[in-house]
């Protein structure tokens, strides 16, 4: 019987060894997680630190120290600051041209129209991970402010006008306002920590611009 109850524990030792297993990759896993939203937060934040600096709406000083970008961020691609006091957004915003572009910016869609021009202006940036700049824009509700610095110094004035939740496949000329004098749409994931569908805040000009 001693020996019969010895070989019976070595079933319940593997167990324990094996839950023992499970929990340690489970946490692995986890820690893991979240250092990649640790190091794209940093590669997002590094980046728009020297964009601001280089668009000088964020002068260097002691607080704010220049940063190196010698490897991946091109500052000459700023076109402008997108800010919203409401929810406390500040991002710098560059041309699309890739993906990649949304690990150091948020990025206006070359297909739509340039910021303040006649037209609508897209413009598209995460909601998680690389700075998640768009985590936010669901509280954006309609006569809110979203303003925008072109680098030139132009000073632009939208208000929202419209909060909806679209397909990723949606036509956005559909919320485009022919009497708008220029529109601004800002897209992003729906919902948080999902790629289903897609939130987008449209918002129209109420002063700045050329026509």
């Amino acid at each position: 019987m001693i020996q019969l109850r010895r070989h019976l524990g070595y079933p319940r030792r593997v167990a324990l060894i094996l839950s023992a297993a499970m929990l340690l990759s489970g946490s692995l896993l986890v820690l893991l997680g979240e250092w990649q939203k640790w190091t794209e937060d940093q590669t997002f934040g590094a980046a728009q630190v020297a964009m601001r600096q280089a668009f000088g709406v964020f002068p260097q000083d002691a607080d704010n120290p220049a940063v190196s970008t010698e490897e991946t961020v091109d500052t000459t691609r700023v076109t402008g600051l997108i800010e919203s006091p409401t929810i406390g957004l500040s991002v710098a915003v560059v041309d699309y041209i890739e993906y990649n572009d949304l690990e150091t910016a948020v990025a206006r869609m070359t297909t739509s129209s340039e910021l303040g021009k006649p037209g609508t202006s897209v413009v598209v940036g995460h909601r998680t991970g690389f700075g998640k700049p768009f985590f936010d824009i669901d509280r954006l509700n309609v006569g809110d402010s979203i303003n925008v610095t072109l680098r030139d110094g132009t000073e632009l004035k939208f208000a929202v006008t419209l909060q909806r939740i679209v397909s990723p496949s949606a036509d956005l000329s559909e919320f485009e306002d022919a009497n708008a004098a220029s529109q601004l749409i800002l897209v992003t994931c729906h919902p948080k920590y999902s790629v289903e569908e897609r939130l987008i805040i449209v918002a129209e000009l109420l002063y700045g611009g050329t026509q």
